[in-house]
């Protein structure tokens, strides 16, 4: 107990000193939080930097519109203006690529396997690939579908196992209605094996806008499961608009979807919107803009295993990190612009740049504690800024009782941030420690 109270009081916090039974009660119960090992759900903090680790060209056959990973950091790129999805290793080795040209405007014939544009690419726990294959704006005309998209599941080396026309609110595949559906765009699956699929909004044959852009869940087999957005146009509910370009989507491991509103039209939009699995609104970041809390065309996104969000902001020519809530908390310039970005389960980033390049990326290892204990007590406090107040000088350090350097950012509140040698954050409310259960190294 005396290393304890020796930790306490070297913060200089003299509030700490145990006074009759309730304080001796704080100081076990803060003891036992300490010392004691228990099991805490954990994270780590977004790399403050990152090195170029490889570049490659050979097999790359135009820009990747979207990147994907597997369990095995395998990676797989989906080329826009391509009919075809490639497969690498993780050190750029070229491994397959399958895929050919058919535009089934007016046409239902086009094969499992063939795609007019493959926007999209996501790989599941079990290898399987999906993909979207976006035929263009499907308009229906006495019972005749132009440009019916798909989506496409393969195994991991490209043999077909499933496909499924896509439709939204408002627009049934090979109806004989009088409106047009605009193309999915983007493909998540969650580590449930569910997938999710961005749209834009629906039209009448003049283009009027009828529904809302949104976001469609299917089973891995295809099978409808719920969809999310698609509010008619007059209605004053939902946070997108017909216009808006839902680009990017991904899931996290609790199955939280984050999904970017490149733009809808102007300088609204350039959101990231979160959501639970279920299409429960949760929190929205971003805004026209290039500061850090700020979005200029959030085109793809990637969730680690930490839930941080990695955001390829293409108008700012920067990846933007951000924790689960959309506090900032990195932005990582790789010196070129970049529409998208995966990451593998090494922590690794992949990014396509405009020059036919791949370009993977290795966290720094060699960043100091300092800069690491620097970026996650920004972070923490930019989390909630009011709470915490003034600060209260910078960083300082000192010696923890049991070995090892702490850095503790105080605030005139009396509040505090601390970087423990354990690795874990800690906050002080003014009266007690409060271990955050969140990894800063």
């Amino acid at each position: 107990m005396g290393r304890f109270f020796k930790f306490i009081r070297s913060f200089g916090l003299s509030s700490f000193s145990p006074r009759g039974k309730t304080m001796l009660c704080y100081a076990i119960l803060l003891y036992i939080v300490l010392f004691i090992p228990i099991s805490v759900l954990s994270s780590t903090t977004a790399s403050a930097s990152y090195t170029l680790v490889k570049k490659w060209t050979e097999g790359v056959k135009g820009e990747g519109w979207s990147l994907a990973t597997d369990s095995s950091s395998n990676l797989y790129i989906a080329y826009y203006n391509k009919s075809i999805i490639s497969k690498f290793t993780s050190d750029g080795t070229f491994v397959t690529e399958w895929g050919s040209y058919c535009n089934n405007y007016g046409d239902k014939s086009c094969a499992q396997g063939t795609f007019n544009k493959a926007t999209s690419v996501a790989v599941d726990n079990s290898g399987y690939v999906y993909v979207v294959d976006d035929q263009g704006m499907m308009i229906s005309t006495a019972g005749v579908g132009l440009g019916v998209s798909r989506i496409q599941k393969f195994t991991s080396d490209g043999t077909p196992v499933k496909m499924w026309s896509f439709a939204q609110k408002g627009c049934t595949p090979w109806d004989s209605g009088s409106t047009a559906c605009s193309s999915p765009f983007s493909i998540a699956v969650d580590n449930k094996g569910y997938l999710y699929v961005t749209a834009g909004g629906t039209y009448d044959k003049g283009l009027t806008p009828k529904y809302k852009a949104g976001v469609v869940k299917y089973t891995d087999d295809g099978t409808y499961v719920s969809s999310w957005g698609f509010e008619s146009v007059s209605s004053s509910s939902g946070h997108f608009v017909a216009a808006s370009r839902l680009y990017g989507i991904a899931a996290d491991s609790s199955g939280n979807v984050f999904v970017c509103d490149y733009d809808n039209g102007g300088d609204s939009g350039h959101k990231i919107y979160k959501f639970s699995n279920d299409g429960t609104y949760i929190t929205e970041w971003g805004g026209y803009g290039k500061a850090d809390n700020q979005l200029l065309y959030p085109q793809q996104i990637a969730v680690d295993s930490s839930g941080y969000v990695y955001v390829a902001d293409v108008g700012s020519f920067l990846i933007k990190i951000y924790d689960n809530n959309g506090t900032f908390v990195n932005k990582f310039s790789p010196g070129v612009g970049s529409r998208t970005v995966a990451l593998d389960s090494s922590g690794h980033m992949y990014l396509s740049d405009g020059l036919l390049e791949m370009l993977k990326y290795a966290p720094d290892s060699s960043s100091s504690d300092a800069t690491l204990a620097s970026a996650a007590i920004t972070a923490a406090y930019n989390r909630n800024p009011s709470y915490y107040g003034t600060l209260s000088g910078g960083v300082t350090t000192g010696t923890a009782s049991g070995g090892g350097t702490y850095y503790i950012q105080k605030f005139t509140s009396g509040k505090a941030l601390l970087a423990y040698p354990d690795g874990y954050m800690w906050w002080y409310d003014g009266t007690k420690w409060n271990n955050s259960s969140t990894k800063w190294k």
